[in-house]
């Protein structure tokens, strides 16, 4: 698979090259300045038409991987399924049909870029570290011509010699692709990707005692007894996706060729998009004594898949800077269709249909007194009719003292698909849940001058759905709080930097939803160039801490996590010291991650059962090239 992808883009990059030179090899060329940028789809709906350079910061570079980025608990291993430490919703009113605990690590439509470049541009990363982990990830753009721009990723990562029976491999390859016509009438964005992850699960420690309460080297966690030994998950996600947009208005050239128009623009817009998801639990152990219940046989093979088409129509009025009116400026709508159709296979297959329809309006801030954006969604016919999403939000103009917006979130859904049917060797349940109500309302306060940023969430919650203590879904019918509050500050004096991110969060149902009440993030480091400005360089520390909590543990079958209340993690600083250098544009990075191990503390958890290693040296580079 490795040797066919790297082939795929290997001829990618050689047909886009001779299709972008010119026929006369004898040409002279002509050097230009550099120009590379980028922007999303879902900006360009809106009319903010701005593009931005890709981010060359050198924290970035040496982050975690992306669970322990984001504050996710995982089972020990990069590449894991995980389970998020810091409350949050996702609002959508569609039945989700597949399982959520990988996301972190697949490509998704809302993430991928889109570029403008008026050079070939490739950007190469590597990181390695202990347990034969390491990543290589190739990022190849160019524009084929000036407006059309096209790319692929390939991005590899696996983890092998850590905890017994514990080996994961991530792949990722994605075509994306951009194109208007220099009218400005016709846009378009494509692009398809493939994610694979193919992991070893061990069911965690036998037995906890002796990680607890001895010292045990990296290597000795490999040692360790563990529950189950012949189990591997796989989790697949394919998609392929098209947006068009056509710009109904008028425009002409003026005099010296640039377009303007003569009206707002109105831009109907289409969207189609097929996406394929599977999970397979194979366990050949016929003597497990992991699981309770063996309804198919003593050794396990399962599998779930999904299939989901989505067709939107949609007409915009985006933001039009081109447009006279300083109100037309500001000022995009947008009223649209949707229509869903899913295949679930498992033992039994389902079909279902949904069909939606939706508005949104937004007005920028910059020269009223206030600004908004309001969207809403209705599921009129299907499987999951009734079901709605409405998302309201008001901010002042960014001025010097700051920008205050305030936002409510209305949410009537049903319960993820996986919750309500499962039928495999160890777990079998059928329920009927009510719908989901979910009542959130925020207030944000952010100055980018002084760097600061506060946001206080309250989120009310009815018939919330939970995994048991059993490993079992059930449903919540009285009401759940949590309220949460966040603050974000960042000090600079002279060349030294500190970065600071805290959050405090507590629900009034900790028998139903678990929780850290502090999660906290601190990086302290000095920024300073060397040799003639050559060589900019960041060394420094960051602290990673959670307070002590009942962590859900981890279900290997169904990659789900549930409630348990005999262990409790957290409550522990792991410390990372790292330097990071940028030499043109190479950025390079050595890290030790947990490099206080054994001083404050000799182990921790972040799920229970499921050790995290104690001090690894990470190596990492990320290197950009500019061809003409």
């Amino acid at each position: 698979m490795t040797k066919t992808l790297l082939a795929l883009f290997l001829l990618f990059t050689a047909a886009v090259k001779a299709f972008a030179l010119p026929l006369d090899s004898t040409v002279n060329k002509v050097t230009y300045k550099t120009s590379v940028k980028t922007f999303y789809e879902k900006n360009f709906m809106s009319g903010n038409t701005s593009l931005v350079s890709p981010d060359s910061s050198l924290l970035i570079v040496s982050a975690p991987h992306p669970a322990m980025n984001f504050h996710n608990n995982f089972p020990g291993t990069a590449g894991s399924a995980s389970s998020p430490q810091l409350f949050g919703i996702q609002y959508l009113p569609f039945t989700f049909s597949s399982i959520r605990s990988f996301d972190l690590q697949l490509f998704h439509s809302d993430s991928m870029l889109s570029y403008k470049t008026n050079k070939r541009f490739t950007e190469l990363s590597y990181n390695s570290s202990a347990f034969k982990e390491q990543r290589i990830a190739v990022l190849h753009t160019q524009n084929i011509t000036k407006d059309w721009n096209a790319g692929i990723i390939f991005d590899r990562q696996g983890v092998k010699d850590f905890m017994n029976f514990s080996d994961t491999y991530r792949s990722r390859f994605a075509l994306f692709s951009s194109y208007n016509t220099g009218n400005k009438k016709y846009y378009l964005f494509a692009h398809a990707f493939w994610n694979r992850i193919r992991n070893d699960v061990n069911g965690g420690l036998l037995s906890d005692s002796l990680f607890d309460n001895t010292t045990v080297s990296n290597l000795g966690i490999k040692g360790l007894a563990y529950k189950i030994s012949n189990a591997k998950e796989s989790r697949r996600k394919r998609e392929i996706y098209l947006s068009q947009y056509y710009d109904l208005g008028k425009t002409n050239k003026d005099s010296g060729g640039t377009v303007i128009k003569n009206g707002p623009s109105f831009l109907l817009h289409h969207e189609i998009s097929y996406e394929r998801n599977s999970y397979t639990y194979s366990d050949s152990n016929t003597d497990s004594s992991f699981y309770y219940n063996f309804y198919y046989g003593s050794t396990t093979l399962d599998s779930l898949g999904t299939d989901d088409l989505r067709n939107t129509v949609a007409i915009l009025m985006p933001a039009d800077s081109m447009y006279g009116s300083n109100f037309m400026k500001k000022w995009s709508s947008q009223i649209f269709g949707e229509h869903i159709q899913t295949k679930y296979r498992q033992r039994s297959d389902s079909t279902w249909n949904n069909f939606a329809i939706g508005a949104e309006t937004r007005l920028l801030s910059d020269t009223i007194l206030f600004g908004f954006f309001i969207r809403g969604k209705y599921v009129f016919k299907g499987f999951d009719k009734d079901n709605y999403c409405f998302n309201a939000k008001v901010f002042s103009p960014d001025l010097k003292a700051g920008q205050l917006s305030a936002s409510i979130d209305l949410l009537h859904q049903n319960p993820d698909f996986i919750y309500r049917l499962y039928d495999s060797n160890n777990f079998y349940w059928r329920n009927d849940f009510l719908k989901v109500n979910t009542f959130a309302a925020s207030l944000n306060y952010e100055n980018k001058k002084y760097q600061i940023e506060f946001s206080a969430k309250n989120y009310r919650i009815e018939n919330y759905v939970y995994m048991d203590e059993n490993a079992f879904p059930k449903q919540y019918a009285d009401l759940i709080n949590i309220n949460s509050f966040s603050l974000n500050k960042n000090f600079i004096f002279r060349k030294w930097h500190l970065n600071n991110t805290l959050t405090y969060q507590k629900t009034d149902k900790d028998g139903i939803l678990h929780i850290p009440n502090w999660v906290t993030e601190n990086t302290l480091y000095n920024e300073k160039k060397y040799f003639k400005n050559a060589l900019l360089m960041a060394l420094g520390l960051s602290v990673n801490y959670n307070s002590l909590y009942y962590a859900d543990a981890f279900m290997p079958s169904n990659a789900l996590f549930y409630l348990q209340n005999e262990k409790q993690v957290g409550g522990y600083a792991r410390i990372d010291v790292f330097a990071i250098a940028k030499i043109k544009t190479a950025r390079i990075f050595l890290r030790m991650e947990n490099a206080f191990d054994g001083v404050f503390k000799k182990s921790y958890y972040l799920i229970p059962h499921y050790p995290m290693p104690g001090r690894v040296l990470k190596f990492g580079l990320v290197w950009r090239f500019f061809d003409q």
